[in-house]
């Protein structure tokens, strides 16, 4: 590329032109302590150009996640079994990280002796796979940093990152003879739209068990931190939901939980106080730190949650299959194995798993 790295003053072209896209196209998010102006937001942060990668392992990363989906989901319920491996490795985890894991885990147990806990055998797992490319001995890999499966955030704001790329490409502001990049290359992120998808499917899943006295549409409620700063990443799902798929929402602090909600005690429902309005899907974009859980009332909100008939996004147990022990025991092929019997897949994840090592004697 004749103009990269690009000048001092075609840089600040090109900023000038990420800030005003950006602000335009709704690229933002709100800066450190923006409570005391919530109308001041920001860029959100955002790289000038596309960082290439070889097509091969955008391709493997693409084709594998279907068998990642697979594996944590027969990992979460393995966990629900009380002799099985992982349970009995989740049980020791939580003692060894009592603050964060081993409350999680006193919730899940909690949960399950409750006498208002109804079983929702559904559950909704919403994963990012994290890579980096190995191109050691000439080859590339994909390797893989972390599995998460809670609170997954930038899906909305990822695919907007993509159509910026291919707007200074197109418009030729990284180069005015003409575009750097075949734009075809540019594959276009639909995971705003994807992950809304999956929220509304699990709305119509919920309500495809329900009797005729399930209200005609109950709605998905985001369970979000306080003075939550990535706000406009979490509203292009809300918008889809409601304007593609015709689900309301409403977002909740572990604070408004405790004020505002209640469950039937018959039905193990979950209701809105005031508007009555029934909640189909339970979807964390908190919790998942323990700063999120700023006193005992927090841990109860989440407890109150996990003991509901509602779909959780994700439940305790598919949080914790994405503990970092979790990742490290399935680098073992012999572990792999117990959840992925077929040979082909179970090869395609061992190429992208690396060496952990523990830091303790298991």
């Amino acid at each position: 590329m004749a103009h990269y790295p690009p000048s001092k003053d075609q840089l600040n072209e090109l900023i000038q032109e990420v800030n005003q896209w950006a602000i335009t196209n709704g690229l933002s998010m709100y800066p450190p302590k923006f409570e005391e102006n919530p109308s001041n937001a920001s860029v959100s942060p955002v790289t000038i150009y596309p960082t290439p990668i070889p097509r091969k392992c955008f391709d493997e990363a693409v084709q594998i996640q279907p068998v990642f989906n697979e594996l944590y989901a027969r990992i979460t319920q393995d966990m629900a079994q009380p002799d099985s491996y992982l349970h009995k490795t989740t049980e020791a985890l939580a003692l060894s990280d009592s603050e964060f894991t081993g409350k999680l885990w006193s919730l899940y147990l909690a949960t399950l002796k409750s006498a208002q806990y109804k079983k929702q055998n559904f559950r909704l797992g919403i994963f990012r796979s994290d890579y980096l490319i190995d191109k050691k001995k000439g080859t590339e890999q994909i390797k893989q940093v972390e599995f998460n499966t809670v609170s997954v955030s930038f899906a909305g704001l990822s695919e907007k990152v993509d159509r910026l790329h291919s707007y200074l490409n197109r418009a030729n502001k990284y180069d005015p003879k003409g575009p750097i990049y075949n734009d075809q290359n540019m594959v276009i992120s639909d995971s705003g739209y994807l992950l809304s998808k999956a929220l509304a499917k699990a709305v119509e899943s919920y309500k495809s068990q329900q009797s005729s006295s399930t209200t005609s549409d109950p709605i998905v409620a985001f369970i979000v931190q306080r003075n939550e700063r990535n706000v406009f990443d979490q509203k292009v799902l809300e918008l889809n939901l409601l304007e593609k798929f015709g689900t309301k929402s409403v977002r909740l602090t572990f604070d408004d939980v405790n004020d505002k909600l209640f469950i039937d005690d018959k039905t193990g429902k979950l209701f809105i106080r005031d508007t009555e309005q029934e909640i189909a899907v339970v979807y964390y974009r908190t919790g998942y730190t323990t700063t999120d859980y700023t006193s005992e009332k927090d841990w109860e909100a989440r407890l109150f949650l996990e003991k509901s008939f509602a779909i959780k996004a994700p439940d305790l147990l598919t949080q914790l299959s994405g503990s970092k022990k979790i990742q490290q025991l399935l680098t073992d092929e012999g572990v792999l194995g117990k959840y992925i019997s077929d040979a082909e897949k179970k090869s395609s994840l061992l190429k992208t798993f690396v060496k952990i090592y523990p830091l303790d004697d298991t």
